[in-house]
């Protein structure tokens, strides 16, 4: 099979949709695309994922290589979905870092070989630069946080070079040249489809007169002189000065700044925006005396141009004078030869009836930048062409088709001086020389497990302590009260005492009777009798 499809290495060429495989290839530095719809079956195993790689060859020649982009899955039938499938050539790869930069008397080859070092991808997905090939010198370049792609771009165009990244993810900057192509269109051959083959000429854009309004640029220092009247206290100074000055009969004036200064500290008061010279009333110059004002005047650019060469083959082609004027107002111009500059590639572009076409083959080898020539009898045309872009879709399983866009020399000249032309005029911001980039990385957040042991010791930890004790023995003096109990005591309750205790007294042994003593210190019936012997208990003392 001449078509081969590989996806993140695997071959996948079974699993695209027929009909589904289109690519663009598209001139020079423009981004080749390139899409397909992968059908995805039960049981499958495979799912197409953004950033995998995708590598597809017609009989072994590589005709795309880039990344996926985008995935967009959707069910078509039961257990069956669809994903549709849009790549995108290497160059995407540049799109993933910002450079603020600056370099000084570098070469451009210094340059690149700088930023690959710091900003192109590295690891699989590098991207190598063994076509570059330019020495000229550049005394300073910025980059305003651009991605990569758009720093080689505003390199490029600086030298009017070109570049692009191969599908080997090789960077090729050089100068600017169109490669042959490996065939020419001819009747009859079988090198195209004969009825696909197309040549549009337009002569709607013709313009061989151009005029070209800009914003305003500074002219040579220049004096403007007036006589005063006596009564006039504003006067027009024409045009807005820089390096505005004022005399009043050959006396300098100390002129400030209208709207910012006081009038009382200045003789005058110059306004830029309206071009006028104020004066207080009690300042306002004489009748007869000469005012002079000086400076360098912002003066209008305009340039008009004709090529009277186009104008003469016009006018001997069709009715009329032959001219074809058109305006061009653009106010980032503000110089002279900015503005020729302009006006010449207008007529360069325009100043001639323009052609572009198209056709269709299925021979291979065909890539958008290469010159091929156009022949054809029948057409009455002989004449070469750049190719513009190459669309590639599925004519049959195996085989290709290819729909070729075609557009003049001249407008690829054109299309050259126009965007350098514009990325002079854009290029607005800047990194200053002294200016510093600070660098601040953000990273996830991260956890962070430890443990500590902690080892005892006493030879190693020893700790005294002192403990002082004293003892004090207190006699019991002579004459301390002291009650006794005859028997055993043994407290019952809080607050117990000698006289409510629950308690066995033995008088005799003849004792028959137990008599408890109560709060008082009685016994239940006041006395306690034992035979022959009888006793008070309240008033008994041992």
């Amino acid at each position: 099979m001449a078509l081969v499809i590989t996806i993140d290495g695997n071959t996948r060429t079974d699993k695209i949709q027929f009909g589904s495989l289109k690519i663009k290839n598209i001139l020079t530095n423009k981004r080749d695309t390139c899409k397909f719809v992968i059908v995805e079956h039960s049981g499958d195993t495979y799912i197409p994922k953004i950033g995998e790689e995708v590598i597809i060859t017609d009989s072994g020649t590589k005709i795309f290589a880039g990344i996926i982009k985008v995935v967009e899955s959707r069910p078509s039938a039961y257990k069956i979905i669809h994903h549709n499938i849009e790549c995108a050539d290497y160059t995407a790869l540049l799109d993933r870092k910002l450079v603020p930069d600056t370099f000084e008397n570098q070469t451009i080859d210094q340059i690149i070989t700088s930023l690959k070092a710091s900003y192109f991808p590295t690891g699989p997905s590098e991207i190598t630069i063994n076509n570059v090939d330019a020495p000229p010198l550049i005394d300073y370049i910025s980059f305003s946080y651009k991605p990569l792609a758009k720093v080689l771009e505003q390199l490029a165009n600086t030298i009017n070079y070109d570049w692009y990244i191969d599908y080997d993810r090789d960077l090729h900057f050089k100068a600017k040249s169109t490669s042959p192509a490996p065939f020419d269109i001819n009747d009859g051959d079988g090198s195209y489809d004969y009825e696909s083959l197309i040549i549009r000429s337009d002569n709607t854009q013709l313009r061989n007169t151009i005029i070209v309004r800009g914003g305003k640029y500074l002219g040579s220092q220049i004096t403007v002189e007036r006589e005063a009247d006596g009564d006039q206290a504003v006067f027009p100074t024409r045009y807005q000065f820089n390096d505005f000055s004022a005399s009043v009969t050959g006396e300098a004036l100390n002129v400030g700044v209208d709207y910012i200064n006081d009038a009382d500290d200045f003789d005058a008061l110059y306004n830029f925006n309206e071009k006028v010279l104020r004066f207080k009333d009690a300042d306002k110059p004489s009748s007869g005396a000469v005012l002079k004002v000086s400076g360098k005047p912002n003066l209008p650019v305009i340039v008009k141009l004709k090529s009277q060469v186009h104008i003469d083959a016009t006018r001997s082609q069709e009715l009329g004078s032959g001219v074809y004027e058109y305006l061009v107002e653009d106010k980032k111009i503000n110089t002279k030869e900015g503005a020729r500059q302009r006006a010449e590639a207008e007529v360069l572009a325009y100043a001639e009836t323009l052609s572009e076409g198209e056709f269709v083959t299925e021979t291979s080898g065909l890539q958008a930048g290469m010159q091929i020539l156009i022949n054809s009898t029948s057409r009455g045309i002989s004449k070469s062409f750049i190719i513009n872009k190459v669309t590639t879709s599925q004519r049959t399983n195996s085989a290709l088709r290819y729909e070729i866009s075609l557009i003049t020399t001249r407008t690829f000249d054109l299309i050259d001086v126009l965007q350098k032309l514009l990325l002079e005029s854009t290029e607005k911001i800047e990194i200053a020389k002294n200016e510093l980039v600070d660098l601040v990385e953000s990273f996830p957040e991260e956890t962070i497990s430890f443990a500590e042991t902690i080892d005892s010791s006493l030879a190693h930890n020893t700790e005294t302590e002192t403990i002082s004790m004293s003892e004090t023995f207190t006699a019991q003096s002579l004459d301390y009260e002291v009650e006794f109990v005859a028997g055993p005591w043994l407290p019952n309750q809080r607050g117990d005492t000698i006289s409510n205790i629950l308690g066995y007294w033995k008088l005799n042994d003849d004792l028959a009777t137990t008599n408890v003593i109560d709060s008082s210190g009685n016994g239940n019936d006041g006395t306690l009798t034992g035979g022959e012997n009888t006793e008070n208990i309240s008033t008994l003392k041992i």
